[in-house]
């Protein structure tokens, strides 16, 4: 809505209309889920509103969930975490000043995703504050922002890629950096899978299927419903 309000070229009044609209056409389904819920269960969301603010944990387990993006170990120092990130967002600095000095100008998509992922920062700010203290800042939760840095980094890459190519060394660091990464999140990859393949996940896995523990409460409570929200 507010990529419709101020990145729109048209009048005030259209603008402001067709946000109203987008509003509620996205919200409706959210709502009517709601309603739903205050039937059946008496509580539109399972939340109640308190004061938890966003301290400094949270801020280090995003830290640390997005230096995994990049991956840097979890046993890393801090001051290599703070080094890249620092150069990356020198990187956009130089790019942003690039592209206000010359032509053509950065790309609606690329200004609606970077303002997607101030609004969704913000939000997880005001979710964990007000409403879920206990939301983790984990690969789960970041997901949308990891998509949506993919594309911001190669708009990144490809706007400096002119510069990097007068000097050869950075050119050639480049790609090795992307095949890197590439390869890195590979071999991830292929190690996540080949351990769920052989072991599952969740409560689908070994572990849980092979207890000792969930026979012994099968037994001796049979009929008693157990409840979680993870394995």
């Amino acid at each position: 809505a507010l990529a419709i309000v101020f990145m729109d070229s048209r009048p005030w009044r259209l603008r402001v209309r067709d946000a109203v609209l987008f509003g509620v056409i996205a919200c409706v389904p959210m709502l009517a889920w709601m309603t739903r819920n205050m039937l059946v269960a008496s509580t539109a969301t399972g939340r109640e509103l308190s004061f938890h603010p966003v301290g400094l944990s949270h801020a280090w387990q995003g830290l640390y969930t997005v230096s995994g993006w990049v991956l840097i170990p979890q046993s890393a120092p801090d001051a290599i975490r703070f080094v890249v990130w620092g150069a990356l967002a020198i990187l956009v600095v130089v790019v942003a000043i690039r592209r206000l000095r010359t032509s053509p100008p950065i790309p609606m998509l690329v200004r609606m995703l970077a303002l997607f992922v101030a609004i969704y920062g913000a939000f997880l700010a005001t979710s964990i504050s007000f409403v879920d203290a206990n939301t983790p800042l984990d690969d789960r939760i970041l997901l949308p922002v990891l998509a949506v840095s993919l594309v911001l980094v190669s708009y990144v890459f490809d706007t400096l890629w002119p510069l990097a190519r007068r000097v050869p060394v950075l050119a050639y660091a480049s790609v090795a950096l992307m095949a890197l990464l590439a390869g890195g999140h590979g071999l991830k990859a292929a190690e996540l899978a080949a351990i769920g393949y052989e072991k599952g996940w969740g409560f689908s896995s070994v572990a849980w299927r092979q207890s000792r523990t969930l026979s012994h409460v099968a037994q001796i409570l049979p009929d008693a419903p157990v409840f979680s929200n993870a394995p």
